[in-house]
C-alpha cells in the first residue's frame, strides 16, 4: 500500500504508541512536531483529527480507537471521491 510521506509518518506514530491512550490534543502537539510546515496533507490529517477531537472530547483515547477510525475516514473519503468522479463522467457521457 502506497502511503502519502505524512500519512506515513502519522501511522507510524499511531504503531509506535498503540498500546496508549492519548489525549487528542496531545497527538495534535506530538504530529505538529514531526513536520516544519503545514501543506495539503498535514491539513487533512489535522482535520482528521479535529473530527476526532469533536467526537471524543478530551478525553484520553485509545490509540488503537484512533487508528480504526481514521482508515474507516479514509476508506469513507475514497469512496466518495469515486462517487463524485463517477457522477462527474455521467454528466458528460449524457
Amino acid at each position: 500500500m502506497l502511503l502519502v510521506w505524512e500519512f506515513q509518518i502519522f501511522f507510524d506514530y499511531i504503531e509506535k504508541n498503540i498500546e496508549k491512550s492519548i489525549l487528542p490534543s496531545q497527538i495534535k502537539k506530538d504530529f505538529l512536531k514531526l513536520f516544519e510546515n503545514e501543506n495539503i496533507w498535514t491539513k487533512q490529517i489535522f482535520e482528521l483529527l479535529d473530527i476526532w477531537e469533536g467526537i471524543t472530547g478530551e478525553i484520553a483515547v485509545s490509540v488503537l480507537e484512533l487508528k480504526k477510525f481514521f482508515l474507516k475516514l479514509l476508506q469513507r473519503k475514497k469512496e466518495i471521491q469515486k462517487l463524485e468522479m463517477e457522477f462527474f463522467l455521467e454528466l458528460f457521457t449524457v
